[in-house]
């Protein structure tokens, strides 16, 4: 395909062509069948593309924008974009994590036959012998 045949095809969709660049496009259409098929292609694509609804977008977003060029882009005000942005994105999986967080501890206090901190985090007792070898503790304890 000819990359000015393609160049005419594309602006044919946004602008008027003149009279040659229009007869150059017709002639190569009945001409290139590869043009032919972009040409249907692109032509599906807006067709498409038009019949989608438009995103709409929240109230006083506008006056958000012309405020925001206005005050000339404030550094503080990015700062606290970014942490609302973040805090709407991670509310979902902070709250799933604290409810697995306080079922676990929930399952560690009832499996457990005291309530306390230990048993909530199902942090097991230790001794000093499990802790410090055997032969240093005997040490120890001769020591005494």
């Amino acid at each position: 395909m000819n990359e000015s045949l393609n160049e005419l095809l594309y602006r044919s969709f946004d602008t008027t062509l003149s009279d040659e660049e229009q007869q150059r496009l017709d002639e190569g259409l009945k001409q290139s069948e590869g043009l032919r098929q972009e040409y249907d292609r692109l032509k599906t694509m807006r067709r498409i593309m038009a019949e989608q609804p438009q995103p709409d977008f929240m109230p006083g977003f506008a006056d958000r924008v012309l405020q925001r060029l206005e005050d000339g882009g404030d550094a503080s005000g990015d700062a606290q974009l970014f942490f609302e942005a973040l805090w709407l994105s991670f509310r979902r999986m902070g709250t799933v994590a604290l409810l697995l967080l306080i079922a676990a501890i929930s399952y560690n206090i009832g499996s457990s036959d005291n309530v306390s901190l230990r048993s909530a985090f199902n942090i097991p007792e230790t001794t000093m012998e499990e802790i410090i070898e055997p032969d240093f503790y005997q040490e120890l304890e001769s020591l005494r």
